[in-house]
């Protein structure tokens, strides 16, 4: 349940106007002074003061479009293929040697006889 408001949250972030100022935004940067509290919350009331404003909130998949125009995500994007794929090959190139010991220490108690019989484990769920 704690992950639906953000995820919700997030997906209205990202469809709205980067320029976009919220009406209660603005009365309070053009005073300059703290205002009642009433113009902090998301719930304005019909008769508050609103400023018209020209642009859209809701500018739909645009905000896609610019990123897939923009040469500095690709370059994030290179980038973090490029840190995932070389700690990926760190990871299993330290795992390797580590492996083969076990397999060793296993194989050899195998050898030893330490394993000749075949235990099993029963779950018998309580009534």
């Amino acid at each position: 349940m704690f992950w639906l408001v953000p995820l919700i949250l997030g997906i209205d972030l990202s469809l709205q106007s980067p320029t976009f100022t919220a009406p209660h935004r603005e009365v309070i940067e053009s005073t300059g002074t703290n205002p009642p509290p009433f113009y902090l919350s998301w719930n304005l009331t019909e008769n508050s003061e609103v400023i018209q404003r020209d642009n859209m909130k809701y500018i739909g998949l645009q905000n896609f479009s610019n990123v897939l125009e923009d040469a500095k995500f690709y370059k994030a994007l290179t980038n973090t293929l490029f840190i995932y794929h070389f700690l990926i090959l760190l990871i299993i190139m330290q795992n390797i040697p580590e492996n083969q010991l076990k397999d060793q220490q296993l194989s050899k108690a195998k050898s030893d006889g330490h394993f000749q019989q075949n235990y099993k484990i029963y779950y018998l769920p309580k009534d």
